[in-house]
C-alpha cells in the first residue's frame, strides 16, 4: 500500500515538472529559438527525461506492477546529477535550491519504497 502511495506522488511530482519543463521550452521556441536544437540543450534534455522517467515509474508502481521503482530510481539519479551540475557550475542559489530540496525528498522516496516490503503492495 505504502509503495502506491510513493508512486501516487512521484506520478504526480513527475508530470508536475514535466508540464513546467514544457511551459519553459514552449516560451523558448515562442521567441524564435529551434525546437529540435532547444530540445538537445541540457537545461531542457536532462530534467525532461528525468522527470518523464519519475513519472512513468510513478504510475507503473501505482497499478502495482514491476519495474516501475526502477524506472522512477533511474529518473531520480537522473534529476539528482543534474542538479549537482548545477551546484558545482556555481549558478545562483534561487537556480537551484528548489531542485536540491526536491532532488533530496525523491531520494528518501525511493530509500522509503526500497526499504518496503514487496508484499505490501496489495
Amino acid at each position: 500500500m505504502f509503495r502506491r502511495i510513493i508512486g501516487l506522488a512521484f506520478g504526480l511530482y513527475g508530470g508536475w515538472q514535466f508540464w513546467g519543463i514544457h511551459k519553459a521550452l514552449n516560451a523558448y521556441v515562442t521567441r524564435g529559438a529551434d525546437f529540435q536544437t532547444s530540445l538537445m540543450e541540457p537545461e531542457f534534455l536532462l530534467p525532461g527525461a528525468a522527470s518523464l522517467l519519475i513519472a512513468i515509474g510513478g504510475i507503473i508502481m501505482l497499478l502495482g506492477t514491476r519495474f516501475g521503482l526502477a524506472l522512477a530510481t533511474l529518473g531520480v539519479v537522473i534529476f539528482c546529477v543534474f542538479t549537482a551540475a548545477i551546484v558545482s557550475a556555481g549558478a545562483d542559489s534561487s537556480l537551484w535550491m528548489n531542485k536540491a530540496i526536491a532532488a533530496g525528498i525523491l531520494a528518501v522516496g525511493v530509500i522509503i519504497a526500497f526499504r518496503l516490503p514487496r508484499k505490501s503492495d496489495g
